[in-house]
């Protein structure tokens, strides 16, 4: 593919709990923002949320495939 400024590629993915959970395991970050949803629930978030290096994996793997 020839990347050109205003290049879009667009895709979906649902990450789950599970998700959250199992990147946790094997990369060691069990912070509790990532796998705790009662604690979670208590922040601005309101709710658990993804690793950054779990986003930054999945991007990685889209622009491989394009």
């Amino acid at each position: 593919m020839n990347w050109q400024i205003g290049t879009t590629i667009t895709t979906n993915w649902l990450f789950t709990q599970a998700d959250f959970d199992e990147f946790a395991r094997l990369s060691g970050d069990d912070n509790p923002i990532h796998v705790d949803t009662a604690f979670a629930a208590r922040t601005r978030f309101g709710r658990t949320v993804a690793h950054g290096m779990l986003l930054y994996g999945a991007i990685c793997g889209v622009l491989s495939r394009h």
